[in-house]
């Protein structure tokens, strides 16, 4: 696997298609993101530990990015022939 191309790298371009990804203002802390190939994300930071939500804060997206980069990376030394 091509590491640049699973980064989303493409001649200097962050996204194959060169287009950037949305970031739209929902809510007063609600926000969501978009990319050219239509996966969403929902990013909230609630202001009460009792708030019910649906969504992601942005210490926990952040975590989960970097443990998906890192098994990702794993994953392609381990299968490395």
């Amino acid at each position: 696997m091509d590491r640049r191309r699973h980064a989303g790298i493409n001649r200097g371009k962050l996204w194959k298609d060169g287009q950037p990804a949305q970031f739209n203002w929902e809510d007063r802390f609600k926000f969501t993101s978009a990319h050219a190939h239509a996966h969403s994300i929902t990013v909230y930071a609630p202001q009460n530990d009792d708030e019910n939500f649906g969504g992601f804060k942005p210490g926990e997206l952040l975590m989960r990015a970097l443990t998906g980069c890192a098994g990702i990376d794993m994953a392609n030394i381990l299968t490395r022939q």
